[in-house]
């Protein structure tokens, strides 16, 4: 998708229609659909910088044991490193990589891509 702030919507809302299709658990649905705008918006503001000819490329599989979410951006990359003792309400940057991690059971982030890994139950998918 490009960094258009249309076209992220229409992508996102087709994936987590398509995902609410299969994932029965609402709570996690809830999870992944804050994970999934948490690190699309960041890729759009912070990797790519509004740039509308820049894009964002979004992966996500699911499997019976975890869901898989990927997203790579055209942006120069970042080197984050998470701060467990630092309060979430003292800044705005990087609150929501702060919250995704909260939420994930695996996160990683190498340069310009950010992948994360929720594990969930046979039942839940």
């Amino acid at each position: 998708m490009k960094s258009d702030l249309d076209d992220i919507d229409e992508a996102v809302s087709f994936i987590l229609g398509k995902l609410s299709s299969v994932i029965r658990d609402e709570e996690l649905m809830f999870n992944i659909r804050i994970v999934i705008n948490e690190i699309v918006i960041n890729s759009y503001e912070h990797g790519n910088k509004c740039n509308k000819e820049k894009g964002i490329n979004l992966k996500v599989c699911v499997n019976m044991d975890c869901i898989h979410i990927n997203v790579k951006d055209e942006g120069d990359g970042i080197n984050y490193i998470f701060n467990e003792n630092k309060d979430i309400n003292t800044t705005t940057s990087g609150r929501g990589l702060r919250i995704v991690k909260h939420l994930v059971d695996e996160l990683e982030i190498n340069n310009n891509e950010i992948s994360a890994k929720i594990k969930c139950e046979a039942d839940d998918v």
